[in-house]
């Protein structure tokens, strides 16, 4: 899956609340006054290989302001298959945890095995979102009512049936 379908679902889940129009009017000239970490903040949303006009530049430029999204080298590879490994370090970068817990322990805690150096399908992603948030908060992401939203999906047959559940959850909350 490519990296910036993962990051529009994690800027839906997670950003579709937080609405800052003074920051991110331009969706990239951001002012950071004040703060020792500033420079580091704005290299991080410096992307060369996101052009302006970018369909999913603003979602990209959120989520690095927000830290979930570390830049490297200055570019974002917008092509490039997402790993387990990089949804897993953008979810300890969301929950803040990111100097409390490593990449395999939270995949560990997340119930992740096998290679994270792997491409993570759709529905791997539904699973990890659902069982990291859960992880951070308890119960956020819980299942109720009738397994009906997942059907809304052109390849809903294609999911696997320990990853119903995950999809169905994100999609009844319109992500």
């Amino acid at each position: 899956m490519k990296k910036f379908i993962i990051l529009i679902l994690a800027s839906q889940i997670f950003l579709s609340a937080y609405r800052d129009e003074m920051i991110f009017k331009d969706g990239v000239n951001a002012t950071y006054r004040g703060r020792a970490d500033a420079a580091a903040k704005i290299k991080n949303l410096d992307f060369a290989d996101l052009p302006p006009g970018h369909w999913a530049k603003e979602s990209v430029v959120r989520l690095g302001a927000l830290e979930i999204l570390k830049g490297g080298g200055g570019k974002f590879r917008p092509n490039d298959l997402a790993t387990r490994r990089d949804f897993i370090r953008y979810i300890i970068n969301l929950l803040n945890m990111e100097f409390q817990v490593t990449d395999a322990e939270m995949a560990a805690e997340m119930g992740v095995t096998g290679d994270l150096d792997s491409p993570a399908s759709r529905e791997e992603i539904a699973g990890l979102i659902v069982r990291g948030v859960n992880a951070a908060y308890p119960g956020a992401l819980t299942f109720s009512g009738s397994a009906q939203s997942v059907y809304a999906f052109a390849d809903w047959r294609d999911v696997a049936p320990e990853r119903q559940i995950d999809v169905e959850i994100l999609a009844s909350l319109n992500i």
